[in-house]
């Protein structure tokens, strides 16, 4: 079909579009956190050209997609056109969430960027004894652990 010799059916309704230059999410912080998260909990989220098409931003929110495919919405505060703040949302079991974001409400980002849900629960530690130099691997089993570059340990003794 040639568009240009394409004719309105109704000439006296005026179509028009908005264009407006598509986010991208660069960087989400922190990049895990607590199954079942205190009310006020947030992430970070930076990026570009976080910018509303509507005066009021209205139609702004976040989208978390589970491994099954569930979506999740959440709200967000736009901190400027390089931040936003995103609620996290509840969620019941350790897993990792693809996060995205819309500004109009209809076009979302698709930068492959995710938030971890964990809930770590012990089942055993080997050995028992470790060094005081600090020089002993460890072996920790258990359940509800996220696979994160931001795995911390700490070991207490009972002089803590």
């Amino acid at each position: 079909m040639n568009w240009v010799d394409v004719k309105n059916p109704n000439p006296s309704v005026k179509h028009s579009f908005t264009y407006f230059q598509s986010s991208e999410i660069k960087s989400i912080s922190p990049a895990y956190g607590a199954v079942d998260p205190t009310a006020d909990a947030e992430i970070t989220v930076t990026g570009s050209d976080f910018v509303c098409p509507d005066k009021d931003c209205r139609n702004a929110k976040a989208r978390f997609t589970d491994s099954d495919g569930e979506e999740i919405y959440s709200s967000v505060k736009i901190v400027d056109s390089k931040t936003i703040k995103i609620k996290v949302p509840r969620y019941a079991k350790p897993d990792v969430l693809t996060v995205e974001l819309t500004m109009n409400g209809a076009d979302y980002t698709n930068n492959k960027k995710t938030f971890g849900f964990f809930d770590p629960y012990i089942i055993d530690a080997h050995p028992k004894l470790i060094s005081t130099k600090g020089t002993t691997m460890v072996t920790i089993k258990g359940l509800g652990f996220v696979d994160s570059a931001q795995l911390n340990t700490k070991f207490s003794g009972k002089d803590e």
